[in-house]
């Protein structure tokens, strides 16, 4: 028996990038909504999750953060995502 969920673009969703990988998550933040240093790094301490993760809705993490999963291996802690979801 195969269970599905739809998500929705709005559902936020957790990746888990290593050190490297908040680097380039920096870097791509800066740039896309042109943030001078200290911005970028309050935009990301408030995504960061307990468990050292990054969550961010969907359709961002696919538009903005796309470059990440390019070549994920050496940006990512490991493939896993975790779905929080917005809406039921």
């Amino acid at each position: 028996m195969k269970l599905t969920k739809t998500l929705n673009l709005n559902d936020e969703v957790v990746i888990y990038p290593n050190e490297m990988g908040f680097d380039k998550i920096s870097q791509i933040t800066k740039l896309a909504y042109n943030l001078d240093d200290n911005r970028t790094k309050l935009w990301i301490e408030s995504r960061i999750t307990n468990d050292g993760g990054f969550k961010e809705q969907l359709w961002v993490i696919c538009s903005v953060y796309h470059d990440i999963f390019l070549n994920g291996s050496p940006y990512l802690k490991n493939t896993t995502i975790s779905l929080n979801y917005l809406h039921n």
